[in-house]
Order: structure tokens, then sequence, then C-alpha cells
């Protein structure tokens, strides 16, 4: 942190194929209900890098730069391949936006699904930017957004409640900027598997 407590930046958080590299925050639009959720606020103006397959040339890997911008009444989530300077994909969600670069990928036939987690994609489910984007102002204001809260790490946790018999809950479908593990997990796998074995072909004499 810098000594007026911002987030000293650059950043980069995660590791291996999830590492992203945060550039730029924002600053939170708290009177247009399309710029946050139940779990994540988007902020205006915020920017990250992440290295992932090239579209257009599934054999190595290129840096993907990753915007949120002022749409009016919604946020546009761009994103733009280093080596494809002239063209931006853009979207309504994060996820869209990244779908539309994994469908170009999964056409030179990498095997993966279709569906990406756009916030992890972007750094927005780090818990650490998480924390820092809800601590911003204007985000108490956001009126979808549950503020999440951590245990202070120098007060033991609180004891577990008495086991009892639990109703069978029915989960509700997720909306598409929530995270969905068994995609991400299907894209993750099946490009990592498709790198090795590019890697291992290559090696061979």
């Amino acid at each position: 942190m810098n000594p007026d407590g911002t987030l000293k930046l650059p950043v980069t958080i995660g590791k291996g194929t999830n590492e992203v590299t945060i550039y730029r925050i924002g600053n939170i639009v708290w009177d247009k209900e399309a710029y946050h959720t139940n779990r994540y606020i988007f902020p205006v103006g915020f920017m990250s890098k992440k290295q992932y397959l090239s579209a257009v040339d599934v054999t190595r890997r290129t840096t993907y730069t990753s915007e949120i911008l002022d749409g009016g009444d919604t946020p546009i989530f761009q994103v733009t391949a280093e080596d494809q300077p002239g063209r931006k994909f853009s979207a309504s969600s994060s996820s869209g936006v990244w779908k539309k670069i994994l469908d170009e990928i999964n056409i030179q036939g990498v095997p993966s699904k279709t569906h990406a987690s756009g916030p992890e994609m972007l750094g927005l489910s780090h818990l650490g930017i998480t924390k820092y984007i809800q601590e911003l102002p204007g985000a108490e204001k956001c009126t979808k957004y549950v503020m999440q809260r951590w245990i202070d790490d120098d007060q033991p946790p609180p004891p577990p409640p008495p086991p009892m018999n639990m109703p069978v809950i029915k989960r509700e479908p997720m909306d598409e900027e929530e995270d969905d593990d068994d995609d991400r997990s299907a894209i993750t796998n099946g490009h990592e598997q498709y790198e090795h074995q590019i890697k291992t072909e290559a090696s061979s004499p």
C-alpha cells in the first residue's frame, strides 16, 4: 500500500494461468445498477493485463489488456490482445467479452468449453482486490452489492455451530457475472493440456 492508503500499482495477483496484473482500479459508479452485482463491483477505469493463449496462433501466448469503460447505463468491458493491436473485443459483461475470445481460440481446435469467469479473468475475483474495491468511496451505496467480511487474523475463529438437520435448498441459477467453477476448470484444464501437447511435440526429435 502507498503511504496515503491507496493500493500500490501495478500489482500482480494469482499464480500460473490465473496470474493477472492490475494497473488501474478506477472509480465506482454507484448510481447505475449495471455497474455492480451482488458479488462484484465494476469500477470505471479499471485495467488489468493477463497472459493467455493467442486467438491468432494458439501455439503461443499473448498479453490481453482488459478494461472497464463508461458505457452510459451499462459498462463496456473491452479486451485488446497485444498481437491484434487494431482490434477490440467488447461486451456488456466481463464473461461475455472473454467468451468471444475463447470462441476464436476454440475454432482453432483447442479442446475446452466456451465460458469463462469474467471477474476471474480480469482479476476482480481475487479477495484482496474485492476487499480494496468495496472500501472505495461509493461502494456502500451500491444497493445490490453484498459487503464481504473478513475475520481478523489476530482473532480466533468463532466456534462451529452445533450439528443440525438442514433442509435441502434448491440453488438458483447464477447470473452471467458469477463464477462457474465447472466451466472455468474445463477451460483451464483444456487449454493447459493443449499447451502441454504443443511443448511435447516441439521437444520430440
